[in-house]
């Protein structure tokens, strides 16, 4: 018991519940995890008195904003909570009614939670002169044969609903008002609600209900039929809740070109509402369950030679099994939704637009089934989970298609010449194991932030055999690629986890999709693979968090500048604009990768007639075998940027590399010649330069502050082949060749088996007095 004026602030408790308790679609250990809740399995009562109130939930002595801060209170296994004058608020749910558990609230309030009040599972919940507000989704929700009366209570600002009923729920409302609801009455399923004197007020939409007719019963009033031998259907027939449709081997069912009756069935369809059943045609709506009991030598036959509405699976469908149906048509299917657990095996779906369509959760499963020459084979929505075990997937245009968080499974399966095998778009997440891939165009096509995993899976002869675009991310393990065009083909934007494959004879084993309009001036606004030809117009921006990969054979041409950015950095003491106005600069926040290509102005131009690549803010640099040729500077390098360069050359740039700002450039194997400075090391960076030829210029190492390793380099014929003024040194292995002067240097200096030949002045020692 609370007495009067308590005040409970539920504090961080982890906590688990000891059952593993559903309610639609919502776990409930997995929601409250982690927070505190109070759990009646006994009974429970908090009371008012003289104005003080019991609170619950309610924000801490020094005032903290609400916020869903615990879990709420769950009243299970025939528990009874009585709450009088009590104000819950700031719970995952304020009150969760389970188990055939009672609830009866007087004059109370729940407000700002999750979800005001679940009632579940037989439970009966009595709400008086009550007021439920402010909820994130619904004020009041039942599932499965909960019931819920309200008398003289208030519904009010619920983000979603003021009170959603679902499955066979019962809802009773009687001089309430219900008023500033996303709905406020959502009625779904076979759940029903009474009404008196109620009071519906400025909601999104008052009264929703998909059920605009009674349920209808079936033919002479038998709670179950059969069907066998020759059936014609020529209108729509419905399977109500609580009955079963039972379809014997051997049975033909010959469908109509046209309904003689149509059943109006709507039901939501990712966040929409609309008539799933087909004006017109012939529809086979099941709400109960249906078992379809073909055998091998005699399965059933559904013919729809002129189309066909389709079979809608509404409700759990857990008794509901289809075995040995050879199915085809040119319209749909099977629509399966609302969770649907049916059971299909050894079954063939032929010549439809969409053989399968699941949605809204469902969860049927598929065991050796066969589809083919559909436009459509599967189409998976709204978080469904389907299970697909030894399916095969022959000559459909898509074999399956998914979108809007569908997670089906695919466990040795086989899929053969279809335009594309598997495709997923909208956060949706396959995972496919142990099955087969052969001379489909696409195999796997990923795009716009799907996931999935790919493992233990065969590709052979596809054009195609895993696509990712569009920000997509795929863990792909233990696969074997043999002879595709394409193995693994990549956007920009998406990445993958690659792992224990195997490639034989593919065309490409792993590469990136070129950007189909590359960003040629102005802000990047994704990431991007350039090939080909790219001429710059003015300023690339790549922001950080971006990317640019350029391939291999690339050619980028940089004219003058349409469009100029402005950086200023503070060198030598004073501010100093670093980009060149007129010249392209490609200014890098994120990173470069780039192997293979040549940067170069238009043809015609002499000396430095654009600005470089210039990294800024801790950004990330990848060249090898580039060529660079024209630049102001090459490689310029603030902020802590990192750049490794190898196998290249930088060619007539008034200076090759440039590094401020702690920043670290590392090269190997390259050739900087026709330069004013090849190198430049100042304020506190680090240059790690090895195997490279350094000739032609007028200074070829210049190091103002910081670090510089340089280890066997060929430093020919340059004015002045290293000019040591501050900082640290390591000359290791060096051969300075017929340079005016080969070092020069004011400080001392680690050197270790240099050579120097034909230089007019070896070392010339300038050192500073101490």
């Amino acid at each position: 018991r609370i007495l009067p004026g308590t005040r409970i602030i539920p504090r961080g408790e982890n906590f688990s519940l000891s059952y593993n308790q559903r309610i639609g679609k919502r776990n409930i250990d997995s929601a409250v995890k982690g927070k505190a809740v109070i759990i009646v399995e006994g009974s429970l009562t908090a009371e008012y008195g003289k104005d003080l109130t019991s609170v619950i939930g309610a924000p801490d002595e020094q005032g903290s904003a609400g916020g869903i801060r615990w879990g709420g209170i769950v009243a299970s296994e025939k528990g009874q909570l009585t709450l009088r004058g009590a104000r819950i608020q700031d719970a995952v749910y304020g009150i969760l009614a389970a188990g055939s558990s009672g609830v009866f609230m007087d004059r109370s309030e729940i407000k700002n939670c999750g979800i005001g009040i679940i009632s579940a599972n037989e439970s009966y919940v009595q709400i008086k002169n009550s007021r439920i507000s402010a909820s994130a989704t619904s004020g009041i929700e039942l599932y499965d044969s909960g019931r819920v009366r309200a008398e003289k209570s208030m519904i009010l600002s619920n983000r979603q609903s003021g009170v959603m009923a679902r499955h066979r729920s019962n809802i009773s409302l009687s001089g309430c008002e219900i008023t500033h609801n996303g709905k406020g009455l959502h009625i779904r399923d076979a759940a029903k609600a009474d009404l008196d004197k109620n009071i519906f007020h400025a909601n999104g939409t008052d009264i929703d209900s998909i059920k605009k007719y009674d349920m209808e019963p079936l033919p002479a009033g038998k709670e179950d039929t059969i069907w066998r031998g020759m059936v014609e259907l020529n209108e729509d027939f419905l399977v109500p809740f609580g009955s079963t449709l039972r379809i014997e081997e051997g049975t033909k069912i010959f469908v109509s070109s046209y309904s003689a009756s149509d059943i109006v069935f709507e039901a939501l369809v990712g966040d929409s509402k609309r008539n799933i059943a087909s004006a017109g045609m012939v529809d086979l709506i099941v709400e109960g369950d249906i078992v379809i009991a073909g055998s091998e030598n005699k399965p059933v036959v559904i013919i729809a030679p002129s189309g066909f509405g389709g079979v809608v699976m509404s409700g759990k469908g857990a008794s509901s099994s289809i075995s040995n149906l050879v199915f085809s048509g040119r319209g749909s299917g099977f629509f399966i939704l609302d969770e649907n657990a049916a059971k299909f095996k050894n079954s063939v779906f032929e010549d439809f637009f969409s053989a399968v369509i699941l949605s809204d959760g469902a969860k049927a499963s598929f065991t050796d089934c066969h589809f083919a020459d559909n436009r459509w084979a599967v189409l998976i929505y709204d978080s469904a989970r389907p299970f697909f075990t030894g399916c095969s997937f022959n000559s459909n245009s898509t074999a399956v298609g998914m979108g809007e968080r569908a997670s089906p499974f695919f466990r040795n399966c086989s899929f053969e010449k279809n335009e594309t095998g598997i495709s997923a778009t909208g956060a949706s997440r396959p995972d496919c194991a142990g099955s087969s891939f052969k001379e489909n165009k696409k195999a796997f096509a990923f795009s716009e932030n799907s996931s999935g995993r790919i493992a233990d899976n065969t590709f052979v002869a596809n054009e195609s055999a895993v696509r990712l675009k569009g920000k997509s991310s795929v863990e792909i393990s233990k696969n074997a690629f043999i002879k595709n065009s394409a193995a693994i083909l990549m956007d920009a934007s998406s990445s993958s986890e690659s792992s224990g494959n195997s490639y034989v004879k593919n065309g490409a084993d792993r590469e990136y999709a070129p950007t189909e309009s590359p960003t040629v001036k102005g802000v990047m606004p994704e990431n991007e693979v350039w090939s080909g030809t790219i001429e710059l117009t003015g300023d690339l921006l790549i922001k950080e968090g971006l990317r640019l990969r350029i391939k291999p054979g690339t050619k980028i041409l940089a004219g003058p500048s349409e469009k100029d950015f402005v950086f200023f950095r503070d060198i030598a003491g004073g501010r100093s604009e670093m980009t060149r106005t007129g010249l392209v600069d490609i200014i890098v926040e994120g990173a470069v990768h780039a192997e293979d290509i040549t940067v170069t102005a238009p043809a015609g131009a002499s000396g430095p007639s654009w600005g470089g690549f210039m990294f800024v803010k801790n950004a990330e640099g990848f060249f090898k075998n580039v060529t660079v040729e024209n630049a102001e500077t090459a490689f310029s390098l603030f902020d802590k940027s990192a750049v490794v360069a190898e196998e290249g050359l930088l060619k007539n740039c008034r200076n090759g590399a440039m590094l401020y700002g702690e920043s670290v450039l590392t090269a190997k194997k390259q050739r900087v010649s026709g330069s004013d400075t090849a190198v430049g090391v100042f304020m506190n960076s680090v240059c790690n330069i090895s195997l490279s030829v350094i000739t032609g210029n007028k200074r070829g190492i210049t190091l103002v502050g910081g670090a510089l390793s340089a280890e066997k380099n060929l430093i020919s014929k340059n004015t002045t082949g290293a000019d040591i003024r501050a900082g640290a040194a390591l000359f290791r292995g060096n051969s300075f060749l017929a340079n005016s002067r080969a070092l020069e240097t004011r400080i001392a200096f680690q050197g270790q088996d240099n050579k120097f030949f034909e230089n007019q002045t070896d070392i010339f020692e300038n050192l500073v007095k101490k």
